[in-house]
C-alpha cells in the first residue's frame, strides 16, 4: 500500500505508475525523435558531400584530360617540326650533335616524352634525340612503324604502353610525307 506524506493511504497509487510510464514514453520518445533528427543531419551531409565528391571527380578528370591533351599537342608540334627540319637538305649535312640539337626542340627534351626517332621508309634510325635511343637501330617490328606504312591516312599515331627499364612508355609516330594535313 501507498502511504501519503501525512502517513494517509493514498488512494491514487495508480496515478503515480501512470504518471511515472508517461513520463518514460515521453523520454523514450524524445530520445527517439533526437536520433531520427541526428540521422536526417547525417543523411542530408552524406548526399552533401557525395555531390561535392563527384563534382571534384569531375574537375580532376577535366584537368587530366586537358593535361593530356596539352602534352600530345606539344608531342605532334614537336614531331612536326622535326618532320619539317628533315626535308631541309642543309641540316642533314650538319654535324651529328649540332644537327641534334636544330632538330629536337626543347619542348619535346622532358623525360616524361621521352626520346623523338627519326626513321627512314625502310624502319631503320636516321636521328635520335637522345644518345641512348641509339640502339634501338631497326623498327620494323614495331606497330607505330606498321600503322604509318600500311595507312596512307594515318596521322599522329599513339601506341599501347611500351615497356622501358624501369618505365612503361608509348610511342607517337607521325610520317613526314603526311605534313600537309
Amino acid at each position: 500500500m501507498d502511504v501519503g506524506v501525512n502517513g494517509d493511504k493514498k488512494a491514487g497509487g495508480r496515478t503515480t505508475a501512470r504518471a511515472a510510464w508517461l513520463l518514460a514514453a515521453l523520454g523514450t520518445f524524445i530520445a527517439l525523435g533526437f536520433c531520427a533528427l541526428c540521422g536526417a543531419v547525417l543523411l542530408n551531409e552524406r548526399r552533401d558531400v557525395w555531390a561535392a565528391t563527384a563534382k571534384d571527380a569531375m574537375n580532376l578528370a577535366l584537368a587530366t584530360a586537358r593535361d593530356i591533351e596539352r602534352n600530345i599537342e606539344i608531342y605532334d608540334l614537336s614531331l612536326r617540326s622535326v618532320a619539317e627540319q628533315m626535308q631541309q637538305p642543309d641540316i642533314l649535312s650538319l654535324p651529328i650533335d649540332l644537327r641534334r640539337r636544330v632538330l629536337f626542340s626543347h619542348a619535346a627534351a622532358g623525360s616524361y616524352f621521352g626520346p623523338i626517332v627519326v626513321l627512314d621508309a625502310a624502319g631503320r634510325l636516321i636521328i635520335a634525340s637522345g644518345p641512348q635511343s641509339a640502339e634501338f637501330g631497326n623498327y620494323t617490328d614495331k606497330d607505330f612503324f606498321h600503322a604509318q606504312a600500311e595507312r596512307s591516312d594515318a596521322g599522329l599515331y599513339i601506341s599501347h604502353p611500351l615497356p622501358q627499364p624501369g618505365r612503361w612508355q608509348m610511342a607517337t609516330c607521325l610520317q613526314p610525307s603526311r605534313l600537309e594535313r
